[in-house]
């Protein structure tokens, strides 16, 4: 399967599954650092323990746009990033 041709600058989402809603709000700015993005919750699970997060950010390259998700991961309350 080819690959996607991206343009970079591009908008790209990451969706967090997290346990904590509070704490990414307050923890994912430090990790993004100056990457514009946007924060909005999106889904709480039926039993209440997880909660979805949506990010959209705009990145300006491949390195740029796959360092993201590493540094999301290691958000403690983190235990998925889509």
């Amino acid at each position: 399967m080819e690959q996607p041709i991206i343009t970079y600058p591009c908008n790209w989402s990451y969706r967090l599954i997290c346990e904590d809603c509070e704490l990414i709000m307050k923890e994912v700015p430090g990790k993004m650092g100056n990457i514009k993005h946007e924060i909005s919750p999106v889904n709480r699970s039926k039993q209440g323990k997880y909660v979805s997060v949506n990010i959209e950010a705009v990145v300006n390259s491949d390195d740029e746009r796959l360092s993201i998700a590493p540094k999301l991961m290691s958000i403690p309350t983190v235990r998925m990033v889509l």
